[in-house]
Order: C-alpha cells, then sequence, then structure tokens
C-alpha cells in the first residue's frame, strides 16, 4: 500500500506498507461504512441521489459526468474510520526502500510469460525431432 504524504522540494513523499492484499480486503469489507447517497459531480454543477440507482454520464443541465462519490450516513464515523486507520498504519514496522530494492534485485529473474513459452516450444520440437529420429531407426 502506498500513502501519500506531502511534496518536498519538487519529491513526493510518502510511505509504503507491505500488506497481505488477501486479508487487507477482507478488513477493508469488514470496516467499510454503508453508502447513504451516491454525490454526481457534473461539468456545471452536482447532484445528489440514492445509492445503486442509475448514473446517467449526460444530464441536460448539468452536462457530462466527471466523477461520483459514495456518501457515508454518519461522516463524523467515516472520520473515525480513517483516523483509526491511519493509526494502524503508523503501527507498521518499519521498512527500509533500498534494503527492499536490493532484495527484489537480487532475486533470480523470473521468464517472461513470452520466454516460457518460446522455451516450451522448442523443447517440443527438440522433443519431435528425437522421436522421428528413433521412427526412423526402427524402420531400418
Amino acid at each position: 500500500m502506498i500513502e501519500v504524504g506531502d511534496m518536498e522540494q519538487g519529491k513526493l513523499k510518502g510511505n509504503i506498507y507491505e500488506l497481505n492484499y488477501s486479508e487487507y480486503c477482507n478488513h477493508v469489507k469488514k470496516s467499510a461504512l454503508p453508502d447513504e447517497n451516491t454525490k454526481l459531480i457534473y461539468e456545471y454543477g452536482e447532484k445528489t441521489q440514492e445509492p445503486n440507482l442509475f448514473m446517467s454520464p449526460i444530464d441536460s443541465h448539468l452536462g457530462n459526468l466527471i466523477n461520483y462519490e459514495e456518501q457515508p450516513k454518519d461522516f463524523a464515523a467515516l472520520s473515525d474510520l480513517l483516523n483509526s486507520e491511519k493509526n494502524i498504519r503508523n503501527n507498521f514496522p518499519k521498512g527500509y526502500i533500498k534494503k527492499h530494492i536490493k532484495k527484489l534485485s537480487d532475486k533470480e529473474k523470473k521468464p517472461s510469460i513470452i520466454e516460457g513459452l518460446k522455451t516450451a516450444k522448442k523443447n517440443q520440437s527438440v522433443k519431435k525431432k528425437k522421436n522421428s529420429q528413433r521412427k526412423h531407426e526402427i524402420s531400418l
């Protein structure tokens, strides 16, 4: 997970956290707040509607749909949840990016899918040649 922080001397700063994505997705599902409304943001204005209703990409008065936001019933609960999540992240063990990058670069590089397919095709043609030679030897 990447947490964007701020800009320092033209460089983007933040934090990188190692996650078990399956566990994290389950955590997000369990802690998610129900949405109350959907805020639709158009070129020339915005409107709010019930969640899970059809969102028209074009409104005759407001123009093209630019973005939408699912809004919770209780904004204070959302704020509390976000603060709680930030506190959890702040207690993650510290990592060292240079050490992590070195670890990744020291790993044996796995072949790409295309390279793997080429190798498999090459191995298959070698097997066919050997089988063909055996058949030829048997027929003599």
